[in-house]
């Protein structure tokens, strides 16, 4: 491997690959996210393995509470953050030059954010009244909060630099080894407790071992903190902040209230359903993640060029999302019976089968809000995400008082319509035509396909109607590629063309 080189004079980090690095190809591409992909997929894998192991061993209302304590996490350290990693990536991804300053300014501002996160987080458990063993586990898992939001704004780098290969290589084999731990935890007889002490230990590892790779295999870092620059900083982060903040409260406000009207078995329910979403959710993110700054460089060399490149991504994602969200639908009993192996969590097969239509839109606004991010529209982006947070809480309050866990599923499927429409109106303004119809029409038809299949072969086991659903969605899909294209040659020629342009 050729490490870079530093420039004299001006601490600009290159190599000599850097101009394949910065021409936005799609080989680099598909790199990144890849890479992104790879590392969210076996983060929540391994998350979603801890979860379910937690209900197995100990039950749901362990699991509410680690789902409690993960969900308040998540909510403040997106305010922690200050929304600087976003404001990084961006500010990076323009001027490498700028990396050490942008990275050490924010790190200290972050450690600081950090500490008073602390006595904020005891404050709202004495507020909401939780019990001790609850609280307990909340404030242990705290302890993970400098590492985590550090770990976060190094992503943000690599990703600025188009080195998420880094992220994947060290988050991914420390996530493994803590899911192996958390086993040994709950098999050896021990609580939730210790379990969230073990994904502390897991974080701050991550974060050491980021910054390690930082310094020896991509950049050269001054320890220098830029005082005068936090102002100008904090300004220019704040409608990132203000996204960021917006869609952590969306995430937490369903289980804060569940934790309050219902309890924590209620909270182990809904989150028994969620949790089968969230690996979904993070490689949609990970694909917005991974093309942003080759969004803002095609933005840059013009707005058609950026249309182009949006409306392909969102064609991949829809085109991933469509069977997905069918095949969790249909088979919704089974694969929760499959995870948990407890008839108790049937009760989330109702939550799932509401909350799994959102994923549509999650593939979506990956895209489309970046986008808007990428077109610096940042204020607009904010005033959506607004919107949703006020409309969310305002529903959830009401539904989930009334109807406990279906409620709070039923209040994130209207706001994720919402949110949908939200972002494609300005984006229709903006391009002048922007139809996902017609990006839509073959996955739904080839998935309508795929649920007959499902819903035919209701004794076969669960693998194989899966491995066979997804036959037959591909199949469809190609089918219909076809005889769009014209034929076969038409469709190869098509594909080649993309490539070119791309």
């Amino acid at each position: 491997m050729t490490e870079p080189a530093e420039r004299a004079g001006t601490g600009h980090v290159s190599g000599p690959s850097e101009g394949a690095q910065r021409s936005g190809g799609i080989g680099l591409l598909a790199s990144n996210v890849g890479s992104l992909v790879t590392s969210n997929a076996v983060n929540r894998a391994t998350s979603f393995v801890v979860y379910a192991m937690v209900a197995r061993f100990l039950g749901a209302r362990e699991l509410g509470q680690l789902a409690l304590a993960t969900s308040l996490l998540y909510l403040v350290q997106r305010f922690v953050l200050l929304g600087l990693e976003t404001l990084t990536t961006r500010a990076v991804a323009k001027d490498r030059t700028e990396t050490s300053k942008y990275l050490m300014t924010a790190s200290a501002i972050i450690v600081v954010s950090a500490a008073a996160s602390w006595p904020v987080i005891w404050g709202f458990a004495e507020v909401m009244d939780y019990s001790a063993d609850t609280s307990r586990v909340i404030l242990i898992l705290f302890l993970a909060m400098a590492p985590f939001a550090l770990m976060q704004l190094t992503e943000a780098t690599f990703v600025a630099w188009e080195r998420s290969k880094y992220v994947a290589l060290s988050n991914s084999p420390i996530w493994i080894v803590q899911t192996g731990v958390a086993f040994a935890i709950l098999n050896s007889g021990h609580g939730v407790d210790m379990v969230a002490l073990s994904i502390v230990v897991a974080y701050t590892t991550i974060a050491a071992v980021h910054w390690l790779l930082l310094v020896t295999r991509v950049t050269r870092l001054s320890a220098r903190v830029h005082v005068h620059f936090v102002p100008s900083m904090l300004k220019s982060s704040m409608p990132f902040l203000g996204i960021d903040g917006m869609n952590a409260i969306r995430g937490a406000v369903n289980v804060i209230f569940l934790s309050r009207f219902a309890g924590e078995v209620a909270v182990g329910v809904f989150v028994a359903a969620r949790q089968l979403l969230v690996p979904l959710y993070l490689i949609f993110q990970a694909i917005g993640q991974g093309v942003f700054p080759a969004m803002v460089r095609q933005f840059e060399s013009g707005k058609s060029r950026l249309g182009r490149l949006s409306g392909r991504l969102v064609e991949f994602t829809i085109t991933l999302a469509i069977p997905a969200v069918t095949l969790l639908f249909v088979l919704a009993g089974s694969i929760l019976l499959f995870v948990y192996s407890d008839p108790d969590f049937l009760e989330s097969v109702v939550v799932l089968r509401i909350l799994v239509w959102s994923m549509l839109g999650v593939a979506l606004t990956a895209i489309l809000g970046r986008i808007l991010w990428a077109t610096q529209r940042e204020a607009l982006s904010f005033r959506i995400a607004l919107t949703n947070t006020i409309i969310l809480v305002a529903t959830s309050f009401v539904l989930v008082r009334e109807f406990d866990v279906v409620g709070a599923a039923l209040a994130s499927m209207t706001v994720g319509i919402l949110n949908v429409v939200q972002h494609y109106v300005p984006l229709w303004r903006l391009f002048g035509r922007f139809d996902i119809i017609k990006w839509v029409w073959k996955p739904a038809v080839a998935a309508s396909v795929m649920a007959g299949v499902l819903l035919a072969t209701p004794g076969m086991q669960l693998w194989l109607r899966i491995s066979a659903g997804a036959v037959v969605y591909l199949s469809a899909l190609f089918l219909l590629h076809i005889l769009g294209a014209g034929g076969y040659t038409q469709l190869r020629k098509q594909l080649r063309s993309v490539s070119g342009q791309a």
